[in-house]
This record gives structure tokens, C-alpha cells and sequence, in this order.
């Protein structure tokens, strides 16, 4: 791997691993419906501005508690479990807890009908097994 290779590497395992150790440190003085809230707010702060112009909004009109659901399942749900966790757990472990979401969307896509190939389960699997060696 180059140089450049090597730095934007590192420096994609500081982004992601940030969070966590942020977490880590707030759940000490900071509620952890606070910090979900926070969170929240700081992802629509930067998210929306994008959302209200490329966003089909008749679209979701039509599926709005699909949205719903899935913003509840897939951001709150999680930021709330893992924000109260990180009270027992270390960062590595929630980091590799967090590398699981893609494998359980996989196993929600498979009860609503959707099969994943071959190479998509290898893709999680080698996904999963980098980020426990890490």
C-alpha cells in the first residue's frame, strides 16, 4: 500500500473510532437521552440542508412510517443502547458491536424476502472478521 494509502487509512480508523471513545468520556457527565438528543441534532444539522434539496419529500410522504422505523431501529434504538453500554463496556468492545449492524440488517432484509448472494455474506464476514482484528 502507498503512503497516501497508509495515511488516509489511519486516518479513516481515527473518524471512526472517535465517536466512541467521545462517547466513552460523556457518559460520565452527560445523560444518556442527552446524548442521543445531541447526536441527533448534530447528524439532521448536517444532513438536512442536503436532504431538503436532493430528497424525493412525495416519496417518503408515501412511506412515512417505513422512515419512521427505520430512524428509530437504525439511529435512535442503537444510540441509546450503545450510549448506555459504554457505562460497562470498553470502546473496542462498541466499536465491534457496531461493526454487527451491517450482519443485522442482512438478517431483517432476509425476513422482508430480499436474499443476499455469496459474495455479499463474504463481504460481511471479511468486514467483520477486519474490524475484531483491528
Amino acid at each position: 500500500m502507498t503512503r497516501t494509502g497508509w495515511t488516509l487509512f489511519m486516518l479513516m480508523g481515527v473518524i471512526w473510532g472517535l465517536p466512541y471513545l467521545m462517547i466513552k468520556v460523556a457518559v460520565d457527565g452527560v445523560s444518556v437521552p442527552v446524548l442521543v438528543f445531541a447526536r441527533t441534532v448534530i447528524g439532521a444539522a448536517i444532513l438536512l440542508p442536503i436532504a431538503l434539496r436532493r430528497v424525493n419529500w412525495r416519496a417518503i410522504g408515501e412511506r412515512w412510517m417505513w422512515v419512521l422505523a427505520f430512524a428509530v431501529l437504525e439511529v435512535i434504538g442503537p444510540w441509546a443502547l450503545l450510549s448506555d453500554a459504554e457505562h460497562n463496556l470498553s470502546s473496542s468492545m462498541t466499536g465491534l458491536l457496531i461493526a454487527a449492524v451491517p450482519i443485522i440488517g442482512a438478517v431483517v432484509v432476509g425476513f422482508l424476502g430480499e436474499r443476499l448472494g455469496v459474495k455479499q455474506w463474504v463481504g460481511l464476514a471479511v468486514g467483520f472478521g477486519g474490524v475484531a482484528l483491528l
